[in-house]
């Protein structure tokens, strides 16, 4: 289901089906890569999405030796950590596919604090970008949580207006635990595809809310993510960044494509399954 020829809506009719959906769509996207640019760099999600990828475990006609893992974020723990994104990833799927361990880009803790492991981290993300002649990860896989945040960019944080760094640090996440590091705004828009996934019914109205903004966000000005891109962070009160939309809603490929997927429950609020009776028009509906 396409809105614009940007914007792209999945529904997948049971959580196998959404699975299967998924998998097949990072596949596609990781064989074209590879056939174009000779790799595919994907950054994965915590929280509940590593149980919605468990497709990828039998998703066929992936050379997984060319395929390079990041992380939108991670906190500041042990590796093998109850908190840590990349052992959720790990332990779902990851240890079960054929991925070189040198293709895995996880944080250095032995670095220090959050902002040197995120330095660190951004150091070796744009060696792995450059080396592979673009400056920009191939798809990124985001959630959306209860308060709007995405990755660890939380609702009126300072994070929000930064325009530089690749990742940041973060000490003082509103969510526990306080230490992280995140892929920014530059980082995420610049992504060749950006793909959101939030299923069941206690993300539907977040979910909605996300992609009327996605959709209205297409027919006019879009004065308040596009603040939030070029202030100044010396001059943003936390008082504005929390009247600018949720960090979840600011996130587009500045040239690639924004997708949606969800489930039946997770669409449930979307007016006969779609959007405003213009934006059903422009996209369709149905269930894959």
């Amino acid at each position: 289901m396409e809105i614009d020829g940007a914007v792209r809506l999945v529904v997948g009719a049971t959580p196998d089906a959404l699975k299967a959906c998924i998998a097949t769509h990072i596949a596609t996207a990781a064989r074209s890569a590879i056939a174009h640019r000779g790799r595919y760099i994907l950054a994965l999600s915590g929280g509940s999405m590593p149980h919605t990828l468990t497709g990828l475990i039998t998703v066929p006609g992936v050379d997984w030796a060319r395929v390079f893992i990041l992380f939108t974020d991670e906190r500041c723990v042990p590796l093998d950590h109850e908190d840590s994104n990349y052992n959720a990833c790990n332990s779902a799927f990851l240890n079960k596919l054929p991925i070189p361990v040198g293709n895995i880009l996880t944080i250095d803790n032995s670095q220090g604090t959050a902002e040197a492991i995120a330095q660190d981290y951004e150091k070796r993300l744009m060696a792995l970008l450059a080396v592979h002649g673009a400056l920009s990860i191939d798809t990124v896989l985001l959630g959306i949580g209860p308060d709007g945040h995405t990755a660890s960019l939380f609702p009126g944080h300072a994070l929000l207006c930064e325009t530089k760094k690749m990742v940041a640090g973060i000490t003082d996440s509103p969510k526990p635990p306080p230490e992280r590091i995140t892929l920014t705004y530059p980082a995420l828009r610049a992504a060749q595809e950006v793909v959101f996934i939030a299923v069941g019914v206690a993300k539907a109205s977040l979910f909605k809310e996300a992609l009327c903004f996605s959709t209205s966000s297409m027919d006019g000005p879009r004065e308040k993510a596009e603040y939030a891109e070029a202030a100044d962070c010396s001059l943003m009160t936390a008082t504005i960044r929390e009247n600018l939309p949720f960090p979840a809603f600011q996130v587009r490929p500045a040239s690639g494509e924004l997708w949606y997927y969800t489930d039946r429950e997770g669409a449930s609020f979307l007016p006969a399954h779609g959007l405003s009776q213009n934006q059903t028009e422009k996209m369709g509906t149905g269930f894959l």
